[in-house]
């Protein structure tokens, strides 16, 4: 079990702080002559919520506007007797420290110059290294899974990692163990440092964008050696939006597998489904965003593995190549020829007797023969139904008080159980092992909550307050042949 509370407070920027779940613009507004326009007044405005963040240029004619959530956005400049002008569909990306100038030109102040954007804002103001993969790419790539992080081996630097095995994060970024990558989720603190992945697993629909930094990066990025990956929640706009899907998979619509046996198809039914709905609280003030998706899946398994045979079970051994002898302080006789013999057991020996043949009753009979003379060897093939069920809910509020003062609040639950019945995972796997059909019930419960809030004094000194709070635990325990998930 794992807690972690995370307070970051940063204070007083000369120049932009590339914070790592938002964005920043800066630039220069000259007039036409190149000169420096002192005081002119600079607004960004995001175009899904109508939200206005604004300063003043210096008296070199420069300014920075940060802790922009990234979205679309339109900057505008406009000074006294200068002709103001607008640059619109500008997408600001995680991390991006991108640059607007202008050259105001003189004419009717009541009249405006837009400028659309026509290609990708390039960040141009820091030395980090890392891709953005966008919302149009986290929802329409097919993705198995339907697990986030697979996307980021979209990224130039990141491949799949040869040795996890699916145990860790599986990735390796820039050459570094799939261990050592640092996630965050809208600034929270969500990595398992056990395994390398996510605690929180937001469902892919609750995403706006994430970006994964794979070589230089600032400070800010200072707890793992690794990658670093950066999600941002989706966040709700002046209309409505919802989604609803669900993604089916059974043995029926599945291509048979060229190596089952004619006839045998194994059971697999696999749903996950789930919804979202955004949209505004008050408009331009207030918005709220929620996401769920469940998992129910149940799939059959199979294997070969060793069970006693009915005559072991009653105690004879005979025709093994070995020669058994009564353990220390049983009668020589107790055991003759490889038999046993309860018949010599002292009454306390002889109770401990029964209760081993009644442990023993759950091994299950051979499926195949074993070779006279020979110890008993990948002689039971089994099947079991393993099972999976997993609920995630998100929910995001953010709040714009006035151009100066903005908070946010994120919550986020995961809970997963599985039953595994092929599994070397901690103190399921002794049992496993020995006993055909016992399985190992490995929960997952993630919670990742927090919230932030900014004050800006002036367009060169903010406050920019977060905290968090996560917290993961991950039972294992054996659990019997006939256990049945609730999926209610």
């Amino acid at each position: 079990m794992r807690r972690v509370i995370t307070l970051f407070v940063f204070t007083m920027w000369g120049v932009a702080f590339g914070q790592n779940q938002t964005a920043t613009v800066t630039g220069q507004v000259n007039d036409q002559g190149g000169a420096a326009v002192p005081g002119a007044k600079v607004q960004v405005t995001n175009q899904a919520t109508n939200v206005v963040r604004e300063a003043q240029t210096n008296e070199d004619g420069q300014y920075t506007i940060p802790l922009l959530p990234p979205g679309t956005y339109s900057v505008s400049a406009v000074a006294p007797n200068l002709r103001k002008e607008v640059k619109t569909g500008i997408v600001l990306q995680i991390g991006d420290e991108s640059r607007f100038d202008f050259a105001l030109s003189v004419g009717d102040t009541s009249q405006a110059i837009e400028v659309q954007a026509a290609a990708p804002v390039v960040s141009t103001e820091d030395a980090t290294v890392g891709d953005v993969i966008d919302n149009r790419k986290v929802v329409e790539m097919p993705l198995n899974g339907r697990l986030f992080w697979d996307l980021a081996l979209l990224v130039p630097g990141v491949n799949q990692d040869p040795t996890s095995n699916g145990v860790r994060g599986g990735m390796d970024i820039m050459g570094q163990s799939d261990g050592a990558n640092y996630y965050t989720y809208d600034g929270i603190n969500n990595v398992d440092f056990s395994i390398g992945e996510p605690s929180f697993r937001p469902s892919i629909d609750s995403i706006e964008e994430f970006k994964v930094y794979t070589g230089t990066y600032e400070a800010e990025f200072g707890h793992n050696a690794g990658g670093q990956i950066v999600v941002v929640g989706k966040s709700g706009s002046n209309a409505f939006h919802g989604t609803l899907y669900e993604f089916l998979r059974n043995q029926t619509l599945d291509a048979v597998n060229f190596l089952n046996p004619p006839g045998l198809t194994p059971e697999y039914k696999r749903n996950q489904f789930g919804g979202t709905f955004g949209g505004p609280i008050r408009k331009n003030k207030t918005f709220f965003f929620f996401g769920y998706e469940g998992l129910r899946l149940r799939q059959q398994v199979t294997a070969l593995t060793t069970v006693p045979t009915a005559a072991m079970l009653d105690g004879d051994f005979q025709g093994l190549p070995v020669t058994l002898q009564a353990p220390a302080g049983y009668a020589p006789n107790a055991v003759v020829n490889n038999v046993v013999n309860p018949s010599a057991f002292t009454p306390a020996q002889l109770q401990s007797y029964k209760i081993a043949q009644a442990l023993l009753a759950y091994y299950p009979a051979p499926t195949r023969a074993t070779a006279p003379g020979a110890f008993p060897a990948n002689n039971y093939n089994y099947s079991a139904t393993a099972q999976e069920s997993s609920n995630q809910y998100n929910l995001r509020l953010d709040h714009t008080f006035n151009q100066t003062n903005i908070a946010y609040v994120t919550l986020n639950y995961f809970n997963d159980n599985t039953i595994n019945y092929l599994t070397t995972d901690g103190p399921c796997s002794a049992l496993i092992a020995e006993v055909p059909g016992f399985g190992c019930l490995a929960g997952v419960l993630a919670q990742v909550y927090g919230g932030g809030f900014t004050h800006i004094f002036t367009p060169n000194v903010v406050n920019d307050f977060h905290g968090g709070y996560q917290r993961e635990v991950t039972p294992r325990y054996g659990v019997g042949p006939v256990y049945q998930m609730n999926f209610d």
